[in-house]
């Protein structure tokens, strides 16, 4: 039986080149260099457009402008969905020495990462306490899969644990369903859908859902977590399980400046100022810092999870104010966006008072 790993291809290498030039390359980047000792000759991209000429001063390169040896490994580091038609390319143009760098390829090179120096605790490495009382039930938890209609569907199917239920998001803007649960019911904000996006199921679970642990994912879009690792989180009181954050270059606003507008980040800060100064102080701090967490998954106690959305969504509201208030009318899911910024603010200005765990994020492709 092979027992290799994908990363076992790293032995022995001392230098790469890496496909992409955004967060999860230069995640991947810095794991190399810091725990791998391994040298990136340069970045390789489809189209030199939107991103960096250089990352820490190594060359961005156009791959069809590209000289090196095509035998050297390339490690192909952009979200999931890219990599078929990235390997594609790669093939065609003769470079066939590639390692996809997937869900368990980059958890495991980043894990290894912030082990080394960083605050950041991986729930794997918490003790399982199988005389801990809590050992004795499993915790009721009900962690919402967000979808829409209008989603793409998935290239193949994946296995759910029973408490991680559909929901339809943006269900009151069309008469399509396709899940039994949907953010239209009790208190809710389906109609706000096409700006706030996946947080309108978060305000539904928010606002709806009684049990002890709450968590939302998307479709495609999921943190790694069986009966073991929730049963790790309730024997250590964990408060709240985040996938674990991008490194950014130069610093965060290399991230979300990429899909939010100037205006709106300047908007949102404005408001954040004049609602909780207490976060806008070291709102600075922590944006020019090199960490930020992304895509609004997390499962959390539910109080902690209550809490957050109590904090989250009046700021969230006042944002949507500002604009309607000056009758722009907008369709565009800058608020879900803005929500990643502020959920990233949130919980790093919490992060010495809530214990904070990470777990591998998935993509479902």
């Amino acid at each position: 039986m092979d027992t290799s790993k994908p990363t076992d291809r790293l032995r022995n290498v001392k230098k790469v080149m890496i496909y992409g030039a955004q967060a999860i390359a230069f995640g991947v980047y810095s794991a190399l260099k810091e725990v791998w000792g391994i040298e990136t000759i340069c970045f390789v991209v489809t189209r030199k457009e939107d991103n960096p000429a250089f990352i820490e001063n190594i060359p961005v390169i156009c791959i069809t402008e590209c000289h090196e040896d095509k035998k050297t490994l390339i490690l192909i580091a952009t979200p999931e969905p890219y990599h078929q038609q990235i390997a594609n390319t790669l093939d065609e143009l003769g470079y066939t020495n590639y390692l996809p760098v997937d869900s368990p390829v980059e958890y495991e090179l980043m894990s290894q990462y912030f082990r080394k120096g960083t605050q950041f605790k991986l729930l794997e490495d918490l003790p399982l306490c199988e005389s801990c009382p809590e050992m004795n039930s499993f915790p009721d938890i009900i962690v919402l899969m967000v979808k829409s209609h209008a989603d793409k569907p998935l290239k193949r199917s994946h296995f759910l644990n029973d408490w991680i239920i559909p929901i339809q998001a943006g269900a009151a803007l069309t008469d399509i369903r396709i899940a039994d649960c949907t953010d239209y019911t009790g208190e809710n904000i389906s109609l706000k859908n096409a700006n706030y996006s996946e947080l309108t199921a978060t305000y539904w679970a928010w606002k709806n859902l009684k049990c002890e642990y709450k968590g939302i994912f998307h479709y495609r879009r999921i943190i790694e977590m069986g009966q073991t690792e929730i049963l790790r989180m309730q024997s250590n009181h964990v408060d709240v399980v985040l996938p674990l954050p991008f490194v950014c270059y130069p610093d965060t606003r290399g991230q979300y400046g990429r899909y939010i507008a100037e205006n709106d980040i300047q908007v949102a800060f404005h408001i954040l100022q004049d609602m909780e100064p207490r976060y806008f102080d070291v709102l600075r701090s922590i944006l020019g810092d090199k960490y930020l967490y992304n895509y609004n998954i997390l499962i959390a106690r539910a109080r902690v999870f209550d809490e957050y959305s109590q904090w989250l969504f009046p700021l969230l509201a006042a944002i949507e104010h500002y604009y309607t208030s000056r009758g722009i009318s907008r369709r565009d899911r800058y608020l879900g966006y803005i929500g990643e910024i502020l959920t990233a603010v949130y919980f790093l200005c919490n992060f010495n008072q809530l214990n904070i765990v990470h777990g591998q994020k998935t993509w479902l492709v």
